[in-house]
């Protein structure tokens, strides 16, 4: 998908989680991008952030330039909330803009696929589901002498 006017751009992409809706095929399951690829392969690694390839500049209808990312849409209609269509999160968005001028679109560096549909993103200090067995920070902290008050 390519956009058809860019509205915004962002010189520094800021690090707040937002959502919207992504279009992927193949399942809930085992979702793949529908037109792309991420490091070679069409599939969509799920709960973790993965990172877009931005090195590619890529031109609007509009004639303007944005970095390439992951695009999300922010509309939450009801044509978005059943497939293909998936919620995901995204973070460090660096363009915003519209395709065929009437769908708001996202263009994001980072994004996150949770497996459980109603899923969230981790929380700073979560494990990320790959790592269970290894406890976050604050986890850590709760089983150790280090406790407020003890410095």
């Amino acid at each position: 998908m390519c956009l058809s006017r860019i509205t915004e751009t962002y010189d520094t992409p800021s690090t707040v989680i937002t959502d919207g809706r992504k279009q992927f095929s193949g399942s809930d399951t085992k979702p793949e991008f529908s037109s792309f690829t991420l490091n070679g392969k069409k599939s969509v690694p799920l709960d973790q952030w993965i990172a877009a390839e931005t090195a590619e500049k890529v031109r609007a209808s509009d004639g303007n330039y944005y970095e390439a990312g992951f695009h999300v849409y922010e509309e939450d209609t009801n044509e978005m909330n059943k497939a293909p269509y998936r919620r995901v999160f995204v973070r460090c968005v660096s363009a915003r803009g519209d395709e065929g001028y009437s769908k708001k679109v996202l263009i994001a560096r980072e994004m996150f696929v949770p497996s459980d549909q109603n899923g969230w993103p981790p929380k700073p200090g979560d494990p990320s589901p790959a790592k269970k067995d290894k406890p976050g920070l604050l986890d850590r902290l709760k089983g150790s002498a280090a406790k407020p008050g003890n410095a």
